[in-house]
């Protein structure tokens, strides 16, 4: 295809189409033809009006195909001949170069014999001094300069000249019958010439006309010669086009209908400048012929302009496509193609000097009617072979058969009428059908010569070509033979004989040209059927071949990789450590480390937000691990919230700790997932092995062992293995095997802590505190049981066990002690039975069963259990203080509370940690703190109790900063239930003297 530059799209609609009128308006020239004929040449008579309608007619029938056609390629130019490249390119380039040829050849004429008439015209009436033929030359040169300048240029001074032109011709056809001078009978009454008597006398006579009607019945297609010059084509172009098939109705229908009415059929033959008179005078008076002649000027004018605009285009776009001379596609910077227009105007001028001959128009309409039947065949052709194809325009349903239809008649007429303008006629119409092989060579030499293309002289095309010059050459020695031997009187039987050499010769040129094509197109279609086949079993082949190895791939994969995060699994991490292992046996100074890895509270997230949450969070937390390795560590997931480091090649212990510290620092920010806010911290045990001999097994049993050690600790650390942990481990994996059996023996006893007024000295409560009365071990503190517990998920049943026994106790003392007395009772809540969807009815049955009001009942919870689901939270601590249940908030001050949420925690008292009241001295250890707390306490109506008091200085202390209550040994150890009903009733009397 072409390299040029995009075209100037200037031309609007009206421009295009008063372009387009250079063709319709030849009807004007051709009438005197067909009804008198020229010389030995005979006319059709009155019939020639049906002629005239018919040929506009089969033009019409071919237009929406037309229209399609063009507008499959928007940005060319040169008209449906040129838009016939692409269908015939899979069968023959020179088909492509015949067609615009052809085209080409038609329009020539055109160009040199209106120039003629309007001289003629112009000469008689106003510049008599001034010869025909230099005056025809000067309006030749007049338009070549116009075209010149610029395509926009041509469309300005074609508006007028069209203007002028319509508005005559609708003058000189509707005056007449507006004022009555027109004989209908005359006008409807047809007469048919024949050169010989029979049917096949007046079919010749019809065909013969019919053949020379087709020469300007289609010319309003013109139009399509300026697509890629028109601003916006898809609207445009057919506007344009079927614009020009209307006025293409009023020349070929109403105009000869009306003119044969007024003038008559003797007059029409003549010279219509001189005998349109009679038109016009009704209107005009004396004015009559000047507007006669003015009618015939202008209408010849756009004749002459139209091939310089439109057929030069055909040159120049068959150039950049590669089919016709290089030279042929210059342009100019203003998009102007100079040189194939200097070429048209040339070859008019040239036309001109040979004069006004109806043997050479028929010359000429012979390869008009090559070029406006085969581009019906071209948009079948593209309808079939590129269906899928974006079209601006598609042609309505049957109407691509209409166009193949018309395109059977004008073919049917070029072979029963062509003949019948004389031999000279046929040997030049075909020498110049024939020339756009000439011009196709041409190219085609100066492609070789440029490398580009390898030759032709050993192609069946050319092969083709000669036999078929040899056919015809054959064919016309045959033609004379028969012809000198026919007798003079048997014009019908020299007419049959033409007929046939005129078949033959069309038949030749078509072998010659297409044969080749499609047996070429054939060939190639079945070789590229085959390789298409090949190529489709090759890849079928190879994506089976493909797939397995995916398969596989994905096998071995899925062998050694965990699927949701897509890091190692087990099997690859112990490949890889026994690989370590391997490689450090000769250094007996490498040193390596295991990392074991815990999520902190991973559970309650799965329970409280979903496994879909919980494993996206794996994912995340995946993501951010990755980010911590090095290119010689690996990271594996065991399964689970599990993940597990291998660190080669360290230089020492502390390199494994400050790895850890990093990953511990890259959990720390907030996690985002679906709206939800996560915070996930992590326990983190670590394994040095220095010789490379160890057993990977005990070393991940080491690691995890002290990974269990950093969450006894209190989570969110790392912990070193040290052999004393292997020892706890032991014990505590045999304290996991107690718990069951302590709960089926109720081991588990409650203790007692009064909770007092700050103020007052009031005693205010209990907190329950679970203790476990070990038969071997004795009395355990929670902190060495409940973690083990919570692990094991003895937790659930242990705390119901607790708060069963706390709320009995406390209605037995409100029954001991009556209401004057009143007395809460805490107990506390782990995050594992906090983060169970069951709490709040565990609690119902136990108030329900002690009978202890939900007033008198306190839940203690610590803060990291509910920062770790605010959301969740806050639903189940609203759903406890609907019951009446007091919510505390313990440890407050030791998590990471979000104080947004906090305001809108349902919380009635918050806890201050024993951490932030004890210190190395007798006062409290971070009074700004718990100031703090107090503060934000009071602003929140909430009260506030103080854990850990030992001394008075405290005491007075947290009065001052205004603490609410609080709790510790200053008051009481932890007491058993007796001791507590002790403390109960000598309370007002030992109590608040030393308070």
């Amino acid at each position: 295809m072409s390299a040029q530059a995009p075209h100037r799209r200037t031309l609007g609609w009206i421009g295009t189409a008063a372009l387009a009128m250079g063709g319709s308006n030849q009807s004007l020239f051709l009438v005197g033809a067909l009804f008198v004929g020229q010389g030995t040449i005979h006319g059709q008579g009155s019939a020639a009006v049906p002629l005239l309608i018919a040929g506009v007619m089969l033009s019409w029938a071919a237009l929406p195909g037309w229209t399609e056609l063009v507008l499959l390629s928007p940005n060319r130019v040169g008209g449906i001949a040129a838009a016939c490249t692409e269908a015939f390119r899979p069968y023959s380039s020179l088909l492509s170069a015949l067609v615009g040829c052809c085209y080409w050849w038609g329009w020539v004429p055109t160009c040199g014999l209106t120039a003629l008439l309007s001289a003629s015209a112009l000469h008689f009436w106003l510049l008599p001094a001034i010869p025909i033929t230099w005056l025809a030359i000067a309006i030749i040169g007049v338009f070549l300069v116009i075209n010149l300048c610029g395509v926009e240029w041509a469309a300005r001074v074609a508006i007028p000249i069209a203007a002028v032109s319509v508005t005559l011709s609708f003058l000189a056809a509707f005056v007449p019958v507006v004022t009555g001078h027109v004989d209908w009978h005359l006008a409807t009454t047809f007469h048919l010439t024949t050169p010989f008597e029979g049917w096949f006398g007046g079919f010749t006579s019809l065909m013969a006309g019919l053949y020379l009607v087709g020469f300007a019945a289609p010319a309003f297609e013109a139009a399509a010669c300026h697509v890629g010059e028109t601003i916006d084509p898809r609207r445009n172009v057919p506007r344009a086009m079927f614009a020009g098939a209307a006025m293409a109705g009023v020349y070929f229908i109403v105009l000869p209908v009306v003119l044969l009415g007024v003038i008559g059929p003797a007059a029409l033959g003549r010279d219509l400048a001189t005998e349109l008179g009679p038109t016009f005078a009704p209107l005009f008076g004396s004015l009559a012929k000047a507007m006669a002649v003015g009618f015939m000027v202008f209408n010849m004018f756009h004749g002459t302009l139209q091939p310089l605009a439109g057929a030069s285009r055909t040159l120049s776009q068959l150039a950049d496509d590669g089919v016709f001379p290089r030279f042929l596609g210059l342009r100019w910077k203003n998009d102007v193609p100079w040189a194939a227009t200097i070429v048209t105007a040339a070859a008019g001028i040239g036309f001109l000097l040979i004069g006004d001959r109806i043997w050479l128009i028929a010359a000429a309409n012979f390869t008009y009617l090559i070029a406006i039947c085969l581009p019906s065949v071209a948009v079948w052709l593209l309808r079939r072979d590129a269906p899928e194809r974006e079209r601006l325009y598609r042609a309505p349903r049957g109407t691509i058969a209409l166009g193949l239809g018309a395109t059977v008649c004008w073919a049917i007429a070029a072979i029963f009428g062509f003949e019948q303008f004389g031999l000279v006629t046929v040997i030049l119409g075909l020498l110049f059908a024939y020339s756009g092989a000439a011009l196709y060579a041409w190219r085609k030499l100066e492609d070789r010569q440029s490398g580009r293309v390898a030759g032709i002289f050993r192609s069946l095309q050319l092969r083709l070509t000669l036999a078929m010059v040899v056919i015809l050459t054959c064919d016309g020695a045959g033609y004379f033979l028969a012809i000198q031997s026919v007798p003079a009187g048997e014009l019908s039987r020299a007419t049959a004989l033409q007929d046939i050499f005129v078949l033959v010769a069309l038949l030749t040129i078509g072998v010659g040209l297409v044969l080749p094509g499609l047996i070429a197109h054939a060939a190639t279609r079945d070789l590229k059927s085959a390789n298409e086949r090949l190529r489709h079993e090759t890849e079928a082949l190879e994506q089976e071949i493909a797939e397995r190895a995916l398969v596989e791939e994905r096998l071995v994969h899925g062998a050694f990789h965990d699927a949701l995060t897509g890091l190692a699994n087990r099997a690859l991490f112990m490949d890889r450590f026994k690989q370590m292992i391997a490689r450090a046996e000769r250094r007996h100074d490498h040193l390596s480390a295991v990392l074991f890895l815990d999520l902190d509270r991973f559970k309650l997230v799965n329970d409280s937000l979903g496994h879909l949450v919980g494993d996206q969070l794996l994912v995340c937390v995946a993501d951010r691990l990755r980010k911590c390795l090095r290119k010689s560590d690996t990271l594996a997931r065991l399964g689970g919230d599990e993940f597990i480091f291998l660190l080669d090649g360290l230089s020492s212990r502390i390199d494994a700790s400050a790895f850890a510290e990093r990953i511990l620092a890259a959990l720390a920010p907030a996690f985002h997932i679906q709206d939800h806010e996560i915070f996930a911290s992590a326990s983190i045990g670590i394994a040095i092995t220095r010789t490379g001999f160890d057993a990977p097994e005990d070393v991940l049993r080491d690691a995890d062992i002290a990974m269990y050690r950093a969450k006894y600790l209190g989570k969110a650390r790392y912990v070193v293995f040290a052999p004393e942990l292997l020892e706890q481990a032991v014990g505590l994996l045999q304290l996991e095997t107690d718990l069951k059996g302590a709960l089926d023996r109720h081991e588990f006893v409650v203790f007692y802590q009064p909770i007092v007024s700050l103020a007052a000295g009031d005693l205010l409560g209990f907190e329950a505190l679970v203790r476990w009365q070990h038969p071997k071990r004795g009395l355990l503190a929670p902190g060495l049981f409940i973690p083990a517990a919570e692990e094991s998920g003895a937790i659930f049943e242990l705390g119901a066990q607790v708060l069963g026994e706390a709320t009995r106790q406390g209605r037995i003392w409100r029954d001991t002690f009556g209401t004057a007395r009143p007395l809460t009772m805490s107990v506390n809540v782990s995050a594992r039975q906090f983060s169970d969807s069951r709490l709040v009815a565990v609690i119902s049955k136990a108030l329900a069963d002690s009978g202890l009001s939900a007033d008198d009942l306190c839940v203690e919870i610590t803060e990291s259990a509910i920062m770790a689901n605010a959301e969740t939270a806050a639903a189940t601590l609203t759903e406890l203080r609907a019951m009446g249940v007091d919510v505390q908030l313990d440890d407050f001050g030791t998590g990471y509370s979000s104080l947004g949420y906090l305001q809108r925690l349902p919380v009635d008292t918050l806890k201050i940690d024993r951490s932030f009241i004890s210190a190395a001295g007798s006062g409290v250890g971070n009074p700004e703190i718990v100031r703090t707390v107090t503060s934000l306490a009071q602003s929140l109506s909430m009260k506030t109790t103080a854990e850990g008091i030992e001394t008075l200085e405290q005491l007075e202390q947290l009065r001052s900063l205004g603490c609410t209550n609080g709790q510790g040994y200053y008051f009481s150890r932890p007491v058993n239930a007796a001791d507590a009903r002790g403390l109960i009733a000598a309370w007002p009397q030992e109590q608040r003297r030393s308070a």
